[in-house]
């Protein structure tokens, strides 16, 4: 049995590459937790939004599912 967690959410203000790769960082860091607990998130399931002022090249996000990194998709609006 796999147990999921549910409405996690993050967020940063990105201003600099520095802060997409600290970001990225802080995208894998409850994935690696959570994986030594037998639990885990459906990268599937995850979406990135950005806010703000319209980015010309936006970053993309990944995370790990097993032994592969999925891009997080994008999204333009979220239902809560």
């Amino acid at each position: 049995m796999r147990m999921f967690a549910d409405d996690t959410k993050l967020w940063t203000c990105i201003r600099s590459e520095a802060d997409s790769v600290s970001l990225q960082k802080d995208l894998d860091r409850p994935v690696e937790w959570l994986n030594e607990l037998h639990l885990g998130f459906n990268p599937k399931k995850c979406k990135v939004m950005h806010i703000g002022q319209p980015l010309q090249n936006v970053t993309k996000y990944f995370m790990s599912e097993g032994s592969t990194k999925v891009e997080v998709q994008g999204v333009d609006v979220e239902k809560t």
